[in-house]
């Protein structure tokens, strides 16, 4: 488990960088890694093939796929295609209604990328939890060190309360 909080100074792409480099670092190797439309940036994407993972993520339709804006490319709801997004990414696109998800696994068919994709929708929910219920958001410590302790503690107990919460489903 590894975070690194915002502060003023480095982007947010830039800690997700740092993150996916600690990650190689620790001898992790995701076959996927999974996040949400405003992560997906020319520096995270080219990272996290750099680094030989695949990506799964959306991507808002502004984007450009093969010089041309996605909510442009076709005017059926549903559809999918390879292509390559600026910086030479080569991506598979596939559009459900008025959502673009994409991966760099070209070889993969919409059931496995909605099925990924859910898996980071679940991940979206501990942190919305983490920011209402354990009191994440707007965390008043202004020294980094409190604040990452504060946030460890916050991830540790949603982790012990989740296991808690499967025994009791056995």
């Amino acid at each position: 488990m590894a975070f690194l909080p915002y502060s003023k100074g480095k982007s947010k792409h830039d800690l997700a960088v740092e993150l996916l480099e600690q990650a190689k670092e620790w001898g992790l190797t995701p076959i996927y890694t999974l996040f949400d439309a405003w992560y997906a940036s020319q520096k995270v994407l080219k990272t996290v093939i750099r680094l030989g993972w695949h990506f799964v993520t959306r991507l808002r339709k502004n984007r450009y796929l093969d010089g041309k804006k996605l909510k442009t490319r076709y005017r059926h709801p549903n559809w999918h295609t390879i292509g390559k997004l600026k910086g030479g990414i080569e991506v598979k696109v596939f559009r459900r209604a008025s959502k673009f998800y994409t991966t760099s696994d070209t070889s993969l068919e919409w059931k496995a990328v909605k099925k990924l994709y859910k898996i980071r929708a679940e991940i979206e929910e501990v942190f919305r939890v983490l920011k209402q219920e354990c009191g994440w958001q707007g965390v008043q410590q202004r020294n980094i060190k409190t604040y990452t302790n504060h946030l460890t503690f916050g991830l540790g107990s949603i982790c012990f309360s989740g296991a808690r919460y499967k025994k009791k489903l056995k």
